[in-house]
């Protein structure tokens, strides 16, 4: 797991621990910090799919792993993070 991933999991998975509740929204504080994850402001924490906006980075605690939704669908973290342009028009 790529140490960033691994950095966003792990605190996701404090926030469980910390909050006690099973779905939760969470400013995304690594928005600055990986160059990846400037464009999620949130991290969806078990929210249902129904639930989520068109773009979202999600993290799922039953299988332990950061997602992106877009457009309808799940999205791997790696292949998202791999094809990922970052411009500044």
């Amino acid at each position: 797991m790529r140490d960033d991933v691994k950095k966003i999991v792990e605190y996701c998975e404090q926030k469980l621990k910390e909050e006690k509740r099973i779905y939760m929204i969470v400013d995304n504080p690594f928005s600055d910090e990986f160059p990846w994850a400037y464009i999620f402001r949130y991290i969806y924490i078990n929210l249902p799919e129904e639930k989520l906006p068109e773009l979202a980075l999600v993290y799922d605690s039953l299988e332990k792993k950061l997602k992106v939704y877009k457009d309808g669908e799940y999205i791997d973290i790696d292949n998202y993070i791999e094809t990922q342009e970052i411009s500044f028009d």
